[in-house]
């Protein structure tokens, strides 16, 4: 969904009793705390104004906005000459725009799903995570309002959106966990095993990987992986390269490789590892993180017996996704409000 969690800063803290009774000023406006420790900010009537209405749930202004500042982010690396190129300027924003409604719709979708699951935006399970998540990020604020809202600002949010967003993502997670049980996915033993040994689901791989830095010039490591790339072209092994060169610590001693399913790694690296038939070498791959060569490997099927679990698990968020796709995928069009046609790259803050 292209959406950045909130990372749990701080051990589940105890509110002191005196911050339920106690008003903390920010920018001369004071604000109370709820008996639940969470300050009430109220939502701005620009940020109530619905954007877009899927299949009867409404997306409100500021939930919107987070995602479209996010892929704007992404999209032109604060660049904004981007936008009005005349060359590439109507293809990003179509794309930027397309990116932005899908996400939205995958929200719908996560909601609709938790609905098969028993979860909604009103259960009480999900209020209490909403308020857990919010006391978290208020004490990690020091309990000071204006460095909260400073905060959510920063990730492209205001209270309300954080704790909707906050909401959608204890719902997937809640409906996940649940998602065999109420026969969202197939969790049955044939099923999964047949997934594992479906080389189109499941495959088994090791790359050889230059990691870049974070200084933004991957000239060097890209020359790296081609120089690795062209020990291989005149004849040495991948093995005998493997072993002298690799920034995937954590491979260079797993004599069995990586045994993964789609949506695991990045889609790059992905895309690359399925379309290698058995015994056959990648070239460079890149990704965000660095440059791999893959090589596919056989399954061992004493590996999978042995590594069982961790593979179903793998299976069942893979599966589990494909399911959210396909509600997406039959939500219908969205019915747009008037405020959707006014929000452009150049005027929305």
């Amino acid at each position: 969904m292209g959406r950045r969690s909130f990372a749990r800063l701080l051990s589940a803290l105890l509110v002191n009793a005196l911050l339920l009774i106690t008003l903390i000023s920010c920018s001369g406006n004071n604000f109370e705390i709820s008996e639940d420790g969470t300050p009430v900010i109220p939502q701005s009537e620009d940020d109530k104004t619905v954007v877009m209405t899927i299949a009867d749930y409404e997306i409100t202004y500021d939930v919107y906005r987070y995602f479209f500042l996010k892929f704007k982010e992404q999209y032109d690396q604060e660049d904004n000459s981007v936008w009005t190129d005349p060359e590439i300027g109507k293809e990003i924003t179509a794309a930027h725009a397309e990116t932005v409604l899908d996400a939205v719709k995958g929200i719908v979708a996560i909601q609709k799903l938790g609905e098969k699951a028993g979860f909604s935006m009103e259960s009480d399970v999900i209020k209490n995570a909403v308020v857990s998540g919010v006391n978290e990020l208020f004490a990690a604020s020091g309990y000071n309002v204006s460095e909260y809202i400073r905060t959510l600002e920063d990730e492209y949010l205001n209270d309300h959106a954080f704790r909707y967003i906050t909401a959608v993502n204890e719902i997937e997670s809640r409906a996940f966990l649940l998602s065999g049980e109420k026969g969202i996915i197939n969790l049955d033993e044939d099923a999964v095993m047949a997934s594992i040994m479906n080389d189109d689901e499941f495959a088994c791989v090791k790359q050889i990987f230059v990691r870049k830095d974070d200084d933004g010039d991957d000239t060097a490591e890209r020359s790296k992986a081609d120089e690795l790339m062209a020990r291989i072209d005149r004849g040495e092994s991948f093995e005998t390269v493997f072993k002298s060169y690799n920034d995937d610590k954590d491979q260079k001693n797993l004599a069995d490789g990586y045994y993964f399913t789609r949506r695991q790694y990045l889609e790059e690296f992905e895309e690359a590892a399925f379309a290698l038939e058995v015994g056959e070498i990648s070239r460079v791959v890149e990704t965000e993180i660095g440059f791999s060569i893959i090589k596919r490997l056989p399954k061992d099927e004493s590996y999978i017996s042995r590594h069982y679990s961790d593979l179903k698990d793998a299976y069942a968020l893979s599966k589990f996704y494909d399911e959210e796709d396909i509600v997406k995928e039959k939500l219908q069009a969205p019915v747009f409000g008037e405020a959707y046609s006014l929000i452009k790259v150049t005027n929305i803050k």
